[in-house]
């Protein structure tokens, strides 16, 4: 049923006080007459949408790519399928922030008060208010769909522009989506995407969201979605794909004669790790079971703790906290990929040490062909396994240049086939 125009000179029904033909008829002439909930949303942020590109486009060409390559810092492949661009640009538009921490819809509404038509100025509100997150779907009837959000349990009904089939399958199904909120409807921008809910996929998106939420405890978890929406975006690719995400988390703290002493009696009676090598005055141990790169560090007044992994950082954090609770408080972060954070000045020598012993500890467990497919940890294992690793360190180390992070990275090579 359409519902009755005001006259073109009679005040607009939006409440702006002017008349209807300098305010919102032309909006109403793009947008129809539909009651439908979900058209009339749609083609108001449509409408936004394409004002925004327009007012930025220029300023934006040269600045695309590199925008791009930070949306997708955090994804498997750095790279957006085509029909997910509306990710993207929703990032562009509502949560990118610049140097005055705005987004480029607050700044455009902020220039535009007096002239956007009251709709448009409450839709892109509503815009620059949204945030990704994911939901776990609970009921399906028609074009109404009956979400849970899967960090706050608020359950929210929205408005789809068609039906959406349950499928038949036990799992439930988990929604990667940005819900932008009007008056009357709850509608997604631009894409969703849809994965089922197994292998305690949802755990994993959790226990990383959790995580960046306990990097800032005085933000609820809107605002930390907000402000992370393209980590968001890269803990649900890495999700979806069954891939651990490798935030090669690194941390250390001052210790102390008595403190490095106890620690390193408590390392070498406990049957989880293992005296893996000394390198650069470090004394290296690894875990006997892991899935990705994890190792205690001891040198000079230093513990060093790496952690490829979340699970593992916080099995590693676990253990300091049984062997040495006071040192866990003086932890500090200097490099984990997922909150940005790489080393300052005083931390480099430190990282360059970690980083030399997971990219060997990543060569130990690659097949090569010179191994007859083996890889060097299967070779080291028998004598003329370790001769042909030594062949094979020694061809590498005659093509790096004398001084060079090659020879430096050789070294560390060469220490874990001994």
């Amino acid at each position: 049923m359409s519902k009755t125009r005001a006259g073109r000179n009679e005040p607009c029904p939006c409440g702006s006080g002017k008349k209807y033909k300098n305010c919102c008829w032309e909006l109403d002439e793009l947008i129809g007459d539909s009651d439908n909930p979900f058209d009339r949303a749609n083609e108001l942020m449509m409408q936004c949408k394409m004002r925004l590109e327009r007012e930025y486009e220029d300023s934006l060409s040269r600045l695309r790519q590199d925008f791009l390559q930070r949306f997708l810092a955090h994804t498997v492949e750095m790279k957006l399928p085509e029909a997910q661009e509306t990710f993207y640009s929703d990032w562009l538009w509502f949560d990118l922030l610049d140097e005055d921490d705005n987004t480029l819809a607050w700044e455009y509404m902020n220039r535009n008060l007096e002239l956007l038509p009251q709709p448009l100025m409450q839709c892109l509100a509503a815009l620059a208010l949204s945030h990704l997150s994911v939901y776990q779907v609970v009921e399906s009837a028609g074009v109404e769909l009956g979400v849970r959000d899967l960090f706050t349990g608020r359950e929210i009904l929205v408005y789809l522009k068609e039906p959406f089939e349950m499928p038949d399958k036990s799992e439930p199904l988990l929604l990667l989506g940005r819900l932008v909120f009007f008056k009357d409807a709850a509608v997604f921008s631009g894409m969703v995407l849809v994965i089922n809910d197994q292998s305690g996929i949802s755990d994993f998106i959790c226990e990383h969201v959790d995580f960046l939420q306990a990097q800032a405890p005085d933000l609820n978890h809107a605002e930390v979605l907000k402000f992370n929406s393209a980590r968001v975006f890269g803990i649900f690719d890495h999700a979806s794909r069954g891939r651990y995400l490798a935030m090669n988390d690194m941390r250390c703290a001052t210790v102390d004669d008595g403190e490095a002493a106890a620690l390193r009696g408590q390392l070498d009676h406990d049957r989880r790790f293992a005296p893996e090598l000394s390198c650069a005055g470090i004394d290296w141990y690894l875990p006997a079971e892991r899935k990705g790169f994890r190792a205690i560090g001891l040198g000079p007044q230093k513990l060093i703790l790496c952690s490829e992994i979340l699970s593992e950082m916080k099995e590693s954090l676990d253990f300091l906290m049984e062997a040495a609770e006071g040192i866990a408080g003086r932890l500090t972060v200097f490099h984990n990929n997922l909150l940005g954070i790489y080393p300052e000045d005083e931390y480099t020598g430190l990282w360059l040490e970690a980083t030399r012993l997971r990219e060997s500890d990543r060569w130990l467990r690659t097949p090569y062909p010179e191994l007859d497919g083996k890889t060097p940890q299967e070779a080291r294992t028998d004598e003329a396994g370790r001769e042909r690793l030594h062949q094979l360190l020694n061809d590498l180390s005659a093509k790096a240049e004398e001084g060079s992070e090659g020879q430096a990275l050789l070294e560390y090579l060469r220490l874990r086939i001994v």
